[in-house]
């Protein structure tokens, strides 16, 4: 999906996860994906901890928002996967976002997701196995 809005023009910030520190994202995405752009932009959250990285990656994805938006380049379009920060982009910032999600949640993911579906700011995609 990234490659795809690189190509059409889009400059493409993507935040991810990363197990070790630094990590080469252009290498990999170029070796195993094939993808290579100028227009991507990867912005890892490096944690030492296993619990919390999504937590993590919800709040290094608001604070580049807040920075790019400074900038005076606000999104034309956020893509999240990550339910906190859909949920804090979303639903508290008001901003319009495109919530990819692959299974129903449980317990207390189970009301954020439901505040993500009913929210008129939040499109949500469903993507499953066939």
């Amino acid at each position: 999906m990234c490659e795809a809005l690189s190509q059409l023009r889009y400059r493409v910030i993507l935040l991810s996860a990363a197990k070790k520190y630094p990590f080469n994202y252009k290498k990999v995405f170029g070796k195993y994906y094939g993808v290579c752009s100028k227009n991507i932009r990867v912005v890892s959250y490096y944690s030492m901890l296993y619990k919390g990285v999504e937590i993590g990656i919800a709040l290094r994805s608001l604070i580049t928002f807040f920075i790019v938006c400074i900038k005076g380049d606000k999104p034309a379009a956020i893509i999240s996967r990550n339910i906190y920060a859909a949920l804090l982009l979303g639903v508290l910032f008001r901003q319009r976002i495109i919530y990819e999600s692959h299974c129903p949640e449980y317990g207390f993911r189970k009301q954020l997701q439901r505040w993500l579906i009913s929210s008129s700011k939040i499109c949500t995609v469903v993507i499953s196995e066939a």
